[in-house]
């Protein structure tokens, strides 16, 4: 067996430890993740993503911004919106508090949601800014609602 050969040997091994030894720490790791945590980082995720959305048409109404950089801030807000309530949508409820706080939240990015799709609406034309600012503060108040001392917990 050429020496080249051997040392290629010898390292398969020592790749198959790195390799089992990541996939058992990505398993820990996940196992970790309790749905208290997980509703945590979703209101956190989603008020950032509303309060962009508010950022982003304030700044459009008050003409200190390109509309192609509004309509990809939005874009991005409404993404990280559907991220977070994929999350929540997936982690399962270890009691009937959790599936409770998990449907309020989902309710609450949905408005997220939607604000944020009025806002596009109206940066294509279809209806105005300033009608999205009552969507934005409900979606902002049902996320900090769950935010609050107690509302995820």
């Amino acid at each position: 067996m050429s020496r080249s050969r051997r040392a290629s040997a010898r390292e398969r091994p020592h790749a198959a430890v790195i390799v089992v030894t990541f996939a058992v720490a990505a398993s820990l790791l996940t196992a970790c993740t309790n749905p208290g945590a997980e509703f945590d980082r979703a209101v956190e995720q989603g008020s950032t993503a509303v309060e962009t959305a508010r950022l982003a048409v304030a700044l459009e109404r008050d003409g200190r911004t390109f509309a192609s950089t509004t309509t990809t801030a939005l874009e991005d807000a409404r993404r990280e919106l559907v991220d977070a309530a994929s999350a929540v949508a997936e982690t399962d409820a270890e009691s009937p508090s959790d599936a409770a706080l998990r449907a309020d939240l989902l309710d609450a990015l949905a408005l997220g949601v939607t604000a944020v799709n009025e806002a596009l609406d109206a940066m294509a034309g279809i209806g105005t800014l300033d009608a999205v600012e009552p969507a934005l503060d409900e979606a902002e108040e049902a996320l900090d609602a769950l935010g609050a001392p107690g509302g995820t917990r």
